[in-house]
């Protein structure tokens, strides 16, 4: 077998300075408590699991991204007989906060029976919004294709789960350049997606400097961007970075820009998921992606 994990690439750099523990991994309800204007922007969202098509236990889903640079945080593996030839594309890993199971087979996604898994990460990489087939492993099909895209439609429940969401950042220190946001996830199974390099100060040998290694521009972060504190504390080493991002249903985040602020809020370039069908009732303006 192949594995895959869906990514994102940046589309949109930083064009200004501006920018444009827990004995269970699923928190049902709660919100990150950072953000002077109460402003929280929804990042992923998905629909419940429904029954689809007449054989038992096939079921749809819809998930939604505000950015193109938000991953989904599916991981898919393929399959093969001997002689090399697809057998199912299937996902890696339990994901109970989307209703996924590991082991069950992606039957199409977007429409499509993706014929190998390039194909698969091909279509999710450039979508704001991804339709799934899926059912699990153990169902018998006995033959039948998968449901067509009327069956699919009709099937689909609305979009209602706020998997992610980040505050809106704000300057703490315009002057030096600080500013805080803070990322909540639904699950601990759910990737937030952060990208860090760590280097060392010629000055502090032992003191490492966690940098942004990419373009954010949905968290309104960019490249070399300074992670100062994580939950209130100075990491001491990308470990401890790693160990938190894995573990945290919540991160704040105090963010140092090598240059001043020129404003109190910064710009989080998304696609409101409202205008895409979800039940998310905007209270803001956002930068729309273009």
């Amino acid at each position: 077998s192949r594995g895959a994990t869906h990514s994102s690439s940046s589309r949109s750099g930083c064009s200004s300075p501006l920018g444009s523990g827990a004995s269970s991994d699923i928190e049902p309800r709660g919100r990150p408590g950072l953000c002077q204007d109460g402003c929280q922007l929804p990042l992923l969202m998905s629909s419940p699991p429904k029954q689809v098509g007449p054989i038992k236990g096939r079921y749809v889903m819809r998930v939604l991204r505000a950015s193109l640079t938000q991953p989904y945080g599916l991981t898919f593996d393929v399959a093969e007989g001997a002689d090399g030839d697809l057998r199912a594309i299937i996902a890696t890993e339990d994901l109970p906060h989307m209703g996924i199971k590991r082991w069950d087979e992606l039957l199409t996604v977007n429409g499509v029976k993706p014929q190998n898994i390039d194909e698969c990460l091909s279509i999710m990489q450039d979508a704001f919004s991804i339709v799934l087939v899926l059912q699990p492993k153990e169902i018998q099909s006995f033959g039948m294709p998968p449901p067509k895209p009327s069956v699919v439609s009709r099937a689909l429940a609305g979009v209602d789960r706020l998997l992610m969401s980040v505050t809106k950042a704000y300057a703490t220190n315009a002057n030096i350049g600080e500013f805080k946001l803070a990322l909540h996830r639904r699950s601990t199974k759910q990737k937030f997606g952060l990208a860090f390099d760590v280097v060392w100060s010629r000055w502090r040998p032992h003191a490492p400097i966690i940098l942004v290694s990419r373009d954010l521009p949905h968290l309104a972060m960019c490249r070399n961007d300074c992670i100062r504190l994580i939950n209130g504390s100075r990491p001491r080493n990308k470990e401890e970075v790693v160990d938190i991002l894995d573990k945290a249903i919540s991160v704040e985040l105090t963010i140092r820009r090598s240059e001043p602020l020129d404003r109190k809020f910064l710009r989080h370039h998304l696609q409101p998921l409202d205008e895409m069908g979800a039940a998310w009732r905007r209270t803001t303006a956002l930068h729309r992606v273009r």
